[in-house]
């Protein structure tokens, strides 16, 4: 089991540090953990490549919808030509 820090995290995720121990304090990263009380946060390498490759396959970046009307216009008119 290797630990990645939050810095690494972060740098995979392009977020900042602050933002990747938020998200860990609060769990929307799993794997997370502090080996000492109030000391910096580790994530366990084998939880977190898991997460990515779930996140991964859940989006389709075809299939998403746009969300404005200009968007929707757009699309539809590369689709036609």
């Amino acid at each position: 089991m290797g630990a990645l820090t939050a810095a690494d995290v972060a740098t995979d995720l392009s977020l900042t540090r602050t933002t990747v121990t938020d998200y860990l304090r609060a769990g929307r990263i799993p794997g997370g953990f502090q080996p000492v009380a109030g000391g910096r946060w580790l994530v366990d390498e084998d939880v977190y490549q898991a997460w990515r490759a779930e996140r991964r396959a859940a989006v389709d970046p075809h299939r998403i919808e746009p969300r404005s009307a200009r968007s929707r216009a757009a699309q539809n008119r590369r689709r036609s030509a």
